[in-house]
């Protein structure tokens, strides 16, 4: 008996540590995960694309003049063991995407993934901010090393066609890669498309085509079509 009341007092404390300690507690109990750097158009293209291979709902978007944010739905997942046991009938969670930018006026962006977790009792409409379970945290880690792939690979594509020719860049990039600062010539790399490739974001469509065609979108902020990223990829068929 008496470890079972051992048990409980841990497992409330898990969920309520910090309840009493004002606003900073909300920021301890946010689940925070770094997933590199980016412009500012692989982030706003690349994140939808990745959100929706994952089954991700986005909810808005919304520009922060030195960055931007993008909320999802809330996610239901099944009760974890500590969950069952600390008394909540329902947690969820919102997975929100991060962008800001490097310094000042700089056209890279760090991003980084935020969970935001909420429980619920038995009887009752009150959500309040809990811990984010070890379940959950595995599938954001996961998402969060796919967006990070995705956004280094269409640059080291780009580089690895030089065959050779590109060795400064190429260095540049393994360096960004593990973390470094992003370099001029990495910088310039990473905000055009390839001048000898007709198709640099390989999605069948031309550089040209997307450029000359594109349509600004008011509601979703950002261009229809975009020769850096296959986001756009669906308009091939319109």
């Amino acid at each position: 008996m008496k470890s079972k009341i051992i048990v409980l007092i841990s497992l409330f404390s898990l969920f309520f540590s910090g309840c009493g300690a004002g606003a900073s507690s909300n920021a301890v109990r946010d689940y925070r995960l770094s997933v590199g750097t980016a412009t500012m158009d692989d982030f706003t293209n690349l994140s939808s694309r990745i959100l929706n291979r994952n089954r991700f709902v986005i909810d808005r978007v919304e520009n922060r003049g030195t960055g931007a944010i993008i909320d999802t739905k809330f996610e239901y997942p099944a009760l974890s063991n500590e969950e069952v046991l600390a008394g909540f009938e329902e947690v969820r969670y919102r997975l929100t995407l991060e962008a800001r930018m490097k310094g000042s006026g700089g056209e890279m962006y760090n991003i980084r993934s935020i969970v935001s977790s909420y429980g619920r009792y038995a009887g009752s409409t009150e959500w309040i901010e809990i811990q984010t379970s070890e379940e959950s945290k595995k599938r954001i880690k996961a998402f969060s090393n796919e967006l990070k792939t995705e956004f280094e690979n269409r640059i080291y594509r780009i580089l690895f066609s030089k065959e050779g020719r590109a060795e400064l860049a190429m260095d540049q990039f393994l360096e960004w890669r593990s973390g470094g600062p992003t370099k001029p010539m990495l910088a310039a790399i990473i905000g055009i498309t390839d001048p000898k490739d007709q198709d640099t974001d390989r999605d069948g469509m031309s550089d040209g085509y997307e450029y000359w065609f594109s349509e600004w979108n008011l509601e979703s902020n950002h261009w229809s079509m975009n020769p850096l990223t296959d986001t756009d990829l669906s308009l091939i068929h319109i």
